[in-house]
Order: structure tokens, then sequence, then C-alpha cells
């Protein structure tokens, strides 16, 4: 036995002493292999990556310097107020605000979408955002989305336009409340405002106007994935910040909650779109979400919301045999858990993190896991003493004895598994029918990427590192560039196709429901006379 321990030690698996048998250890062992050998590639995968990367990250902290001071500069020629700035913009264009058109400043200290420090130089690509609005823009295909076969009144949804102060280009003002029903003319609009952000709105009764009150009557089911809520457990990027690495996180969101959602609720019609920056959205576009009410957001929301409210803690609890959402995407959870967490995030490499894994269990157990991890240097091995310490207490517990502690024992691994992978929905732009989001195929202003729509199906080898921006569509559009996956212009082409895929799905589905209710009503009416 102490040769057998010894040839493990020198493999670099380190054995707890007296712990377990040789045979324990075998079963072990043999049970995981498949998990042993993906978590091993992943590392190699890593190693190979690591010179590319830590390129990346030095070129990225040179221009984020520049674009800083390029900020600071810009900052000294401040000149006027931001309303002077929304008001010049409209006489230059000799065009007044109409009635039911609202101009709201922002300033700069509050403006969450004022000019980045970030890759993005707004100020200087503005003629490339300018040709991007006129030409590249898919306008008549949004609009076809906007009012699927002429279901509603176009001017009646709400359309925010984000612009840039003519005077300070730190600064914007939104313009609410556009009557536009027309591809043409928002077209139009775009041309005249030149907006560094557009947000969509949900279906009014009427036509916007300020201080009207006034009914949302359709607005698409929304599902908003942002990576700030995954902070707690992402080891790679914290707050705004997201790389590849974390996207892995989206990507698992993107297709839990699509294929729920098309098996619990029958939607066929769901579009998700990446954000531009560090999250993914989703619209479920079916007719029946587009008109369901609040307390139907709400039963949909709270299905999915498995993680209780709370930060740094333990947020998931199961008392009960497993719901079917957790049992039908548990060991796609588990596989992503183990390669992604456990291996390529390296959750279990630093005390921090390690305090807040063990959160996750019984106080009884924390210092005996804080004892045994000091034994171990990855996280793969740790969490590999986990499972065994876990198993062994779950035999040794007398439930007689200690009946609570077998509860929180006994789904222990399922809960941490679930509270490091699960979707986290932002509820309140699921659930408010008056939420806007950001409109797909225009930009994000802080990283001038376009918020592509993206097939859940490949969601996962959509890498937002490399996700075109304005300048660089525009510039391979205008050139002659041969189109391959890596080129930004394929990505965009490929993107517009599955969209209109989508919107062709979704008319001719509503076409032939239209049909059917048409059929009905001609049949109750044959029958009543």
């Amino acid at each position: 036995m102490d040769a057998y321990k010894r040839k493990r030690i020198e493999s670099n698996e380190y054995i707890p002493e007296g712990d377990l048998n040789a045979s324990a250890i075998d079963n072990y062992l043999a049970q995981r292999a498949e998990i042993i050998e993906a978590a091993y590639k992943f590392i190699q995968f890593e190693k190979e990556h690591a010179e590319e990367d830590k390129k990346q990250k030095e070129d990225e902290k040179k221009m984020k310097m520049e674009k800083r001071a390029m900020k600071k500069k810009m900052k000294q020629q401040k000149s006027a107020q931001v309303e002077q700035g929304g008001l010049a913009a409209c006489e230059k264009l000799n065009k007044q605000p109409k009635q039911n058109q609202t101009i709201v400043s922002i300033p700069a200290t509050s403006c969450r979408h004022q000019q980045s420090s970030g890759l993005f130089n707004l100020e200087a690509q503005k003629n490339d955002v300018n040709i991007y609005y006129n030409h590249y823009l898919p306008v008549d295909e949004l609009f076809d989305l906007f009012d699927v076969n002429n279901a509603y009144e176009t001017k009646n949804r709400e359309y925010m336009l984000n612009v840039e102060s003519s005077n300070d280009p730190e600064e914007s003002f939104v313009i609410r409340h556009l009557n536009v029903s027309k591809a043409s003319q928002f077209k139009s609009q775009l041309k005249v405002s030149k907006p560094h952000q557009i947000d969509i709105g949900p279906i009014y009764e009427k036509p916007p106007q300020k201080g009207m009150e006034n009914k949302v009557i359709a607005r698409e089911h929304l599902m908003d994935i942002d990576l700030s809520d995954y902070d707690e457990i992402r080891t790679c990027c914290k707050n705004k910040n997201m790389c590849k690495k974390c996207w892995k996180y989206a990507a698992l969101a993107c297709k839990i909650l699509d294929k729920q959602i098309r098996e619990y609720w029958q939607y066929k019609h769901i579009m998700w779109v990446y954000s531009g920056r560090r999250g993914i959205h989703g619209w479920i576009l079916d007719k029946k979400a587009r008109e369901s009410n609040v307390e139907e957001r709400i039963v949909i929301t709270d299905f999915f919301s498995v993680l209780q409210s709370g930060h740094n803690k333990k947020r998931v609890k199961f008392r009960r045999p497993l719901h079917p959402l957790i049992s039908d995407n548990f060991q796609l959870c588990l596989e992503f858990f183990v390669e992604v967490c456990i291996v390529e995030q390296d959750l279990l490499n630093d005390m921090e993190n390690i305090l807040f894994f063990l959160e996750q269990v019984p106080k009884e157990f924390r210092d005996d896991l804080l004892t045994g991890f000091k034994s171990y240097k990855t996280s793969f091995q740790r969490w590999s003493y986990f499972l065994l310490y876990h198993e062994k207490q779950m035999k040794n517990i007398d439930e007689k004895v200690n009946k609570e502690l077998v509860a929180e024992c006994k789904y222990l691994v399922e809960e941490i598994v679930i509270q490091y992978t699960f979707p986290r929905l932002d509820c309140p732009v699921s659930i408010q029918k008056n939420h806007v989001l950001k409109c797909p195929f225009s930009f994000h202003p802080k990283t001038g990427k376009i918020a592509l729509v993206i097939d859940p199906e490949q969601v996962e080898l959509f890498n937002p590192d490399k996700a075109p921006t304005v300048d660089e569509i525009v510039r391979q559009y205008q050139g002659s560039v041969k189109l391959d996956e890596s080129v930004g212009l394929y990505k965009f082409k490929k993107s517009v196709e599955h969209f209109e895929n989508i919107l062709i799905q979704l008319k001719e589905d509503e076409q032939q429901q239209q049909e059917q209710q048409q059929q009905q009503q001609q049949q109750q009416q044959q029958q009543e006379k």
C-alpha cells in the first residue's frame, strides 16, 4: 500500500493519508477517466495559448492608455452645455423637435453611454458609423421584426436613440418617442441623428408621447444574460470586462434557456443577440409570448430563477427530488463545471475562491476541507478530494442522529454545480413589458462591436474577442477581402442570413395561424347559421 501511495504522489496525484484504500481510489479514478483526460486537454490548450493571451492583454492595455489620454484632452475642450448641443444639432438639420419627440440630456457623470476609454474610438469612427447606418444596417429586415405581418402599427413602437452632443463628444442626449412608421423613415432618422446607440422598446396602444398615459399591447419576451452577474464565480475577468473564457458562461445559459423554453412552453421562434460587450440577449418572438401579460412572464422567469438572491453566499438549496429542469440539464452542467469552472477558470486556485466554495458546504465540513485542500496543488485535485470526502461523509453520517445534516448533504454536489453554472437572468428585463433593449445589428458605443444574431446551436463557437466592429465591416465591404470564417464581414453576413431565416419561419408560422383562425371563424359562423 505504501508503494501504491508513493506512485500516486510521484505522478502528482496526492491522496489523503489513511482516508481511502487502494480499491476505492482505483474505482474513483476509473469512473472519472474521461473527465481527467478532458481536464488535461484543456490545460495543454491553455499552455499553448498563454503567450497569445499575454500579447493580447498588453495590446489592450496600451490602447486603453491611449484612449484615456484622448478622453482627457477632449474634456479640456468642453465649451458648451449638453442641452445647447441637442438644440444645435436640431437647428443644424433645420429640423425642430416634433411635439411627440423628446430630447433628454444626460450629463457625462451619469451617462451610461458616454465615450469609452476602451478600445473603440467613437469620435474617430464617425464616418464609418454613418456609412454603416446608410448602407449596411439591415433596417428593412429589422422592421419586419418590429411588425410581423403588419400585426401592429410600427409608429406605436418605442425607439430610443442615444446621440452625441455636437459641442462635446463626452456628452450625449436621448431622443425618444420617434414617430416612424416605415423603414425608410427610420433610415432617414438615423442619417440625421447619427446615434451611437439604438434601443428598441415595446409596442403601445397609441404612438408614444411624453407625459401621455399609454398601454403596452405587445413586447417580445426578453432574456438578458450579463456576465457582470457572474463576478463571484468567474476568475478571468470582473465587472465590465469579458473574454472568450467567461463567454462560455453566456453560451451555456443560452443553450439551457433555449432548450427548455422550446420544450416546456412550446415556443418556436427565439432569437439570440450578442450585446456587443459582455452579454447575450434572448428575444422570444412568438405571438403568444409577445402578447403575454406580466403574470405569465413572471411564471417563466421564476421557473429559471433557481439561484436565490444574494451575493457571496450559498444560493441553491434542494430539499426534494430534483426538478426536471435541473435533472435534464445536470449532466451538461457537470461537464461544464469540471472542464470550464474547475480546469479553465481554476476556481479553487486561491484562498478567496476556496473560502467562497466552502460557503456552499455545511459548516461542519469546512475546517476539514480547508485542511485537506492544502495538500493539493490544482483545482482539479481539490475538487476530486471534495468528491471523495463528500462520499465518505454521506456513508458515515447517522440519519437518525443528524437528519438535518443528511438533508444538507444529499444534493450537495448538485447544488454546487448548479450554483456555478446555471443561467443568471436579469429578472426585471424579462418581467417588465416596457423595458428597452439594444437593437440587433446596432453597435456598442464602448467597443464598436456589432450586436450579431447568433445561432444557439453554435453559440459556444462564438468568440466575442473576434466579433466584428463597425469600422471593420465598412472597411471590408469597401475593399476586396477574401471571405472566410475568420473575417468579420463573413460573420456579419452569416448573422444577417440567420436573422432572415428566423423572420421567414416566424412569418410563415404566423400566416398559417391566421389562416387557421379564419377557417375556424368561418366554420363557427356556418354552424350558427
